[in-house]
């Protein structure tokens, strides 16, 4: 689309005939007036034409109006021409009529007759045609610049775009109802660039009624456009009419038979309500025309009250139906309330129960039923008539409780019993009736309690002396007198041997009583003080049987001596002749004798001198049970003075108390073929002697042999100290096989210096005459005759350090450790560089992103660091791609979007440093800013979206290409502009 343009036809090389056009709109008019000139042009200094003849011409201008009428122009001109040289020769202005729709397409042409011969060519008619043109298109139509949406019960705002100021509208507003058709509720007319609909209750109503309920529905505002009285068409605008949100309503907890008051909330003050209240099967009347509250006086206690018959509160729900001018806006709201009962407690008094003793042997001695005898009467509590329930509420039950003890009675009336109470004084029996509801009322009496216990008795049963046959039993006790209604009846005993199974008949006592106490005349025993006695003594009263047992034991001197068997017992009687017995232990001072008698002792120990063997032995033996001996300890000089310990039971072992030592200075046996010495313990890294064996010496051995003669080995270990003056604590340990391989272990073996110490681990010889390979094998597997992993050192010279170590195994993983103190693998990254202080100040970790397929640098700060090198190179060849297209869209648009700021990394201020562990720690100091250079850059979150690289990073080669397509189409805009100002060059006009 334009509004001005030029187009030319070249005569030769020298010459053309261009037109150049304008042209000026009239938007009230719905026209453009175009204005066509046409020229007669030399190109160069070579254009010179000689010709005075008159020339004819014509311009016209296609299709200018609805009807596709064309306007011509016949005029007449001069085609002389002075070198350089551009003549104007016709100007035509023709007024072009647009479309209703205020667009416009139309052409033009002119025609030169020169009828000359240029260049050796003769030219008759030269014609130039612009080809079609698009007019700049004529607004027509109005806009709605506003919103086509409002929420009903409000006004509309209407704002209007319009393509001339003489311009009038008509807006129409319209509700598509349920069915989906517009139902117009509002027309303005005669309006410019803005109105307020403000709807009227007719409006509204129409709004309300067409939105049925609904929470909104879709609006069209028509907006028509006028000039004058001509209407230039219509728009329509798309909206929504938001219903607007139903009233709310609270209505508090409240007691039944109270009048609360609902609150309502509502968006518009022509709303009006309808209220009403369900609670349970009862809905109260509805309040209608409610505004803003409402006096809830319709609530009928007694029907809430049969709601709820067995619960104290009860949940309602009141309803509040929102109207506009009679029309329902909403559906209805609601909210929950607790109603509460109260006042309405069963009724009940103390004078509708009684209580009474039942046991008739109670009440044979109290003669009164209001007499309770404690832990023996057996209570009744009757409720004589039944409790009066309220408010819709039903009986439940009784609960009767008394001295801690609880009965519940289920009927209206009736009893419980209580076996026995076990209080000594009066107490409280409680009768609480309960309803269907849980609520309660107690009523209570005194009950009057005899205090009564069992007789008790006092018995001493004791032996003349302590020990002799003759005993005297004495009893007395005391009993519970009831009011004086109580007695003690009967006083018998009965005894036995401890060892019989059953006792004598019942031997009465005679007493006398004195109060609430009694008292027995003593009985006077014979009972052999050899033997031990059982006695039960039973006091009977009115009520009860109380039985104590009692005993006498034999009697038991603290010594005594028997001349018959002239034996000594200590705290017994002696049982044999010529014997000293105890029933204790004995401690002896000076040298024991303790001798074996067949079938006696199960140890014995005996010392003893004989001679066996060409020695004598002295030893201590340990038999058993049979008088045979297990084992012993001793001394032989048959054995050249050994020490021995011998036994046919099991091992031998030596301990010590902790901290203290076994020590063999000479020479240590096992004598049996088969044997062992084993030592229990543990090496201690503070103290060696605390190990389980020490040999001690300057040149010390601990042979091996097979145990056929005395002096034989097969393999040694020798601790040998390199310092005869014992000045330094270094030594060597030798393991030396005699005649065969050597072997630690099945499983590792493990060197352990626990000295400060330089200690190593050398492995192949030391007196080489030539090259030779040394090895490790490692074993992981179930093949013996292979190796899972090998390392290998060989190449070695009489330099330190020249051998070349070779390395076997499918794989190399390297966990948690440094290589040359640059190199660490952790977790899942690298570590590249002086890890800690003793190499330097600083580190990178290198970390694969499987997820964003990327490579991470950070420094040990856990920021981003700077790469350096001589190139970066990004692989691009077509065949490693696919799904390739051009990039259409404007590079130099989104760059002029994307500001370029100065700014500092955040680890370019922090200041870290190494902790007590070697890790790089942030110390929570910053380095001044003044003092760091700033970073030029770009923000990601603000860098067009072809930039990301997985929301952490910008792809530089992907910014390089957006720079590149940048310069692009700077450069198509630098040659348009250049072409442009060339045409501008060939417009001017040159008179002639």
């Amino acid at each position: 689309m334009a509004l001005s343009g030029s187009f030319y036809t070249n005569v030769n090389s020298h010459w053309r005939v261009r037109c150049t056009w304008s042209g000026t709109q009239s938007i009230t008019g719905n026209y453009t007036d175009v204005t066509l000139k046409t020229y007669w042009e030399s190109t160069d200094s070579y254009g010179t034409t000689y010709t005075t003849a008159t020339k004819n011409g014509t311009s016209t201008i296609y299709d200018y109006n609805s009807s596709g009428s064309d306007d011509t122009d016949s005029f007449t001109f001069s085609a002389k021409l002075d070198g350089q040289d551009s003549v104007l020769v016709h100007t035509q202005t023709v007024r072009v009529y647009h479309n209703s729709d205020g667009k416009k397409t139309f052409s033009m042409s002119a025609s030169l007759s020169i009828e000359l011969t240029l260049s050796g060519t003769y030219y008759g008619t030269v014609t130039a045609s612009s080809g079609t043109v698009t007019l700049d298109t004529i607004p027509r139509k109005s806009t709605l610049t506003s919103s086509a949406s409002w929420t009903a019960g409000n006004n509309l705002a209407v704002s209007i775009s319009r393509a001339d100021s003489s311009f009038t509208h008509t807006v129409e507003v319209y509700v598509k109802n349920s069915s989906g058709s517009y139902v117009k509720v509002a027309t303005r007319t005669g309006i410019g660039t803005s109105t307020t609909v403000t709807f009227s209750t007719s409006e509204n109503t129409s709004i309300f009624q067409t939105l049925n309920q609904s929470g909104s529905a879709g609006s069209m505002v028509r907006l028509y456009t006028y000039s004058g009285s001509t209407s230039i068409g219509y728009n329509d605008y798309t909206g929504t009419c938001t219903n607007a949100s139903a009233s709310t309503i609270s209505l508090p907890d409240f007691n039944i038979g109270d009048s609360p008051t609902a609150t309502i909330t509502r968006t518009n003050s022509a709303f009006t309500h309808n209220v009403y209240v369900v609670f349970g099967s009862f809905t109260s009347s509805t309040k209608t025309g409610v505004g803003t509250s409402a006096l809830m006086d319709n609530l009928t206690a007694s029907s809430m009250y049969a709601q709820i018959p067995n619960s104290n509160s009860g949940t309602g729900t009141i309803y509040c139906t929102t109207y506009y001018n009679g029309v329902q806006v909403r559906a209805a709201t609601s909210d929950t309330f607790t109603a509460k009962v109260t006042n309405s407690n069963p009724v009940f008094t103390s004078s509708q129960f009684t209580y009474e003793d039942v046991n008739s042997t109670t009440l044979g001695i109290t003669g009164d039923k209001t007499y309770i005898v404690q832990n023996q009467s057996k209570l009744r509590v009757t409720v004589t008539s039944s409790a009066t329930m309220k408010n819709s509420a039903t009986f439940n039950r009784y609960v009767v409780t008394v001295n801690g003890q609880e009965k519940t009675l289920s009927q209206t009336t009736g009893y419980v019993e209580f076996d026995k109470i076990a209080a000594s004084s009066d107490q409280t029996v409680t009768v609480t009736v309960y309803d269907s509801r849980g609520n309660s009322t107690p009523a209570t009496q005194t009950v009057k309690v005899l205090a009564y216990s069992e007789p008790t008795l006092s018995i001493s049963l004791t032996r003349r002396n302590k020990f002799e046959s003759a005993t005297t039993l004495k009893v007395s006790g005391s009993f519970s007198g009831l009011n004086s209604k109580n007695t003690i009846q009967t006083l018998v005993y009965r005894y036995k041997q401890k060892s019989d199974t059953s006792f004598g008949s019942d031997q009465t006592m005679s007493f006398t009583i004195s109060g609430t106490t009694f008292s027995a005349i003593d009985v006077n025993l014979t009972l052999d003080n050899t033997k031990a006695w059982d006695f039960e003594i039973a006091v009977t009263d009115r009520l009860l049987t109380n039985t104590d047992p009692a005993s006498v034991g034999t009697g038991q001197p603290i010594m005594f001596i028997d001349t018959v068997k002239k034996s000594v017992g200590i705290g017994i009687f002696p049982t044999n002749s010529d014997s000293f017995e105890t029933i204790g232990s004995a401690r002896f001072g000076g040298q024991t004798y303790i001798t074996r008698k067949s079938g006696g002792q199960s140890l014995s120990l005996i010392q003893a001198d004989f001679t066996s063997g060409g020695g004598a032995y002295n030893y201590i033996g340990f038999c058993d049970e049979t008088g045979a001996w297990k084992s012993y300890i001793g001394h032989s000089s048959a054995r050249d003075g050994h020490f021995t310990m011998h036994t046919t039971l099991g091992d031998v072992k030596l301990s010590a108390p902790a901290g203290n030592q076994i020590y063999a200075t000479r020479k240590l046996y096992v004598a049996e073929a088969g044997s062992r010495f084993q030592a229990d313990g543990q090496y201690s890294s503070t103290d060696p002697s605390g190990g389980a064996i020490r040999i001690e010496g300057y040149n010390n051995l601990l042979y091996m042999g097979t145990g056929n003669t005395n002096n034989d080995r097969n393999a040694w270990i020798q601790s040998r100290h390199l310092d005869p003056n014992y000045s330094t604590a270094m030594g060597t340990l030798s393991l030396q096989p005699l005649g065969g391989d050597l072997k630690i272990g099945s499983n590792q073996v493990v060197i352990d210096p626990k000295k400060t110490i330089n200690t190593g681990l050398e492995i192949g010889s030391t007196s080489n005459t030539s090259a030779v390979y040394s090895f490790i094998d490692f074993h992981s597997g179930t093949t013996a005759t292979d190796y899972d992993g090998r390392i290998i050192c060989y190449g070695g010279s009489s330099t330190t350090g020249q051998g070349i170590m070779t390395y076997y195994g499918s794989a190399h993983n390297f966990e948690n450790g440094y290589v040359n103190g640059l190199l660490k693998h952790e977790s899942n990254y690298f570590v590249v560089g002086a890890y800690s202080s003793s190499y330097g100040t600083g580190y990178a970790r290198v970390w694969y992103d499987s997820n964003g397929n990327s490579m991470n640098f950070w420094n040990q700060n856990n920021g981003k660091i700077t790469l350096v090198a001589s190139s970066f190179s990004t692989t691009s060849k077509r065949e490693y791609k696919t799904n390739i297209v051009l990039d259409q869209s404007s590079a130099l648009d989104k760059i002029k979007a994307t500001p370029v700021y100065d700014y500092h990394m955040k680890e370019d201020l922090e200041i870290w440093a190494e902790d007590e562990n070697g890790e790089w720690k942030f110390t929570g100091q910053y380095r001044d800013p003044t003092t760091v250079k700033k970073r030029k850059g770009l923000i990601l979150e603000e860098a067009p979206e072809e930039l990301n690289v997985n929301d952490e990073a910008i792809d530089l080669y992907a910014m390089t290409a957006m720079l590149w397509k940048a310069v692009q189409e700077l450069s198509d805009k630098i040659e348009q502009r250049t072409n442009f100002l060339d045409e501008k060059k060939l417009d001017k006009p040159t008179t002639a």
